[in-house]
C-alpha cells in the first residue's frame, strides 16, 4: 500500500505536523485561505489562531466561509482564476 502525505476526511492530522503549523501561524503576518469553507477542525483553528495573534486573513473561496467576518479581504471567485493573477501581481 502506498500512502501519500495527505490527510483524508476522518483521519487525524499528524501531531508533530499540526504542532509545527500552530507555531508558524502564531508568527504569521497574514494568512491566505483558498478554496475552503473553513469548517473542518482542527485545521480551521489554525486560521483562527493566526487572526487572534494579529494576522490579516484573506479568503479566496466561492461562497461564504465560517470566518468571513474575521477576514481583511474576501475574494468570492474561482481560486483557479484568482491565484495566477495574485502570483503575477506579487512577483
Amino acid at each position: 500500500m502506498v500512502k501519500t502525505s495527505t490527510v483524508l476526511f476522518g483521519e487525524l492530522l499528524p501531531e508533530a505536523t499540526f504542532e509545527r503549523a500552530v507555531k508558524i501561524v502564531a508568527r504569521a503576518d497574514a494568512v491566505l485561505a483558498v478554496g475552503s469553507t473553513l469548517t473542518v477542525y482542527p485545521a480551521a483553528d489554525l486560521v483562527r489562531t493566526a487572526v487572534m495573534d494579529g494576522a490579516d486573513l484573506v479568503i479566496v473561496n466561492q461562497g461564504e466561509t465560517a470566518f468571513d467576518s474575521l477576514a481583511a479581504a474576501l475574494v468570492d471567485h474561482p481560486a483557479g482564476e484568482v491565484l495566477p493573477e495574485l502570483v503575477s501581481a506579487i512577483t
